[in-house]
């Protein structure tokens, strides 16, 4: 069975993609590596490393996109 997502939040402005590691599917996870960039995000609840990336295809924009994977809820 795949999974699907109902939606996203798009930010057509933003420099980097985000996503939680608890939104990702199975086969995501696995698909899931050590970014040659790693970041330091500044957030409302302090900084917060992301080593992490993964390639998500989002259907509504026919697009492959490299998201930062965060943790947290």
């Amino acid at each position: 069975m795949k999974a699907l997502r109902e939606a996203f939040l798009l930010d057509s402005g933003a420099s980097l993609h985000l996503m939680k590691r608890s939104s990702l599917t199975k086969a995501e996870l696995n698909r899931v590596r050590i970014s040659a960039m790693p970041m330091t995000l500044e957030t409302v609840n302090g900084s917060r490393d992301s080593t992490d990336e993964v390639e998500v295809f989002i259907p509504a924009l026919n697009s492959l996109l490299t998201f930062y994977v965060v943790s947290g809820r």
